[in-house]
């Protein structure tokens, strides 16, 4: 079984974000650590059924010259980035998505501290070979760490999560069953999504979504 894992939206100041997401929700996303390795750093708030959204940005503490935090922080403001998925066996989804036609690049281990000075580390699979951006979702397994929901202030429920893209393309291929709440539809390149907060629903709309390249 594969699952909605989280969600990711790039910005080029956290602390801006953190702001505008506190007077649209009522919840402030928590500060999760630094990726040195990317030039980023992230703030997290998760859904009530387990899933979570991350904000990530440029870090001011690290050296960004070349890496994805400079990238970021060319933004003019937030963006739906790019959507994960779960699963405990990176290598054989991966199997499983080569076999319908699609390329992987191999398994990447990750890690960052939190402030509170816990180690997280995990894998990363993503999929190469297609021109659909973050509309095509990166794999992850948490391994032995606590998975960030469980430590993140929780702001609702995702009440549903949309990808959108033309049919008989990269992602219609993706191995089934396709992930837990999320819904395929056919349409131009998109992602759409919504929260239930303490302050109402929240929507996101991105069209072309560019993903972590």
């Amino acid at each position: 079984m594969t699952l909605l894992d989280h969600i990711i939206i790039a910005v080029p100041d956290l602390a801006a974000a953190k702001a505008r997401f506190f007077s649209q929700t009522g919840i402030v996303p928590a500060d999760g650590g630094s990726h040195t390795h990317g030039g980023t750093c992230n703030a997290l708030v998760a859904f009530s059924d387990g899933q979570y959204l991350e904000f990530i940005a440029p870090d001011p503490l690290h050296n960004r010259a070349g890496s994805q935090g400079e990238r970021f922080a060319a933004l003019s403001g937030p963006v739906v980035l790019h959507w994960a998925v779960s699963s405990s066996n990176l290598a054989q989804l991966g199997e499983a998505a080569e076999a319908c036609g699609l390329t992987t690049r191999g398994i990447i281990p990750m890690q960052r501290t939190t402030p509170a000075g816990l180690k997280l580390e995990w894998q990363l699979c993503s999929v190469a070979g297609h021109n659909q951006g973050g509309v095509m979702p990166f794999f992850i397994d948490w391994l032995d760490s606590e998975h960030p929901s469980k430590t993140s202030p929780i702001v609702g429920r995702l009440t549903n999560f949309v990808v959108s893209a033309p049919m008989n393309t990269a992602i219609t291929r993706f191995p089934r069953p396709f992930p837990e709440h999320t819904e395929l539809v056919q349409g131009p390149l998109a992602i759409k999504f919504e929260i239930d907060s303490p302050k109402g629903v929240v929507q996101y709309d991105q069209s072309n979504p560019a993903g972590f390249g």
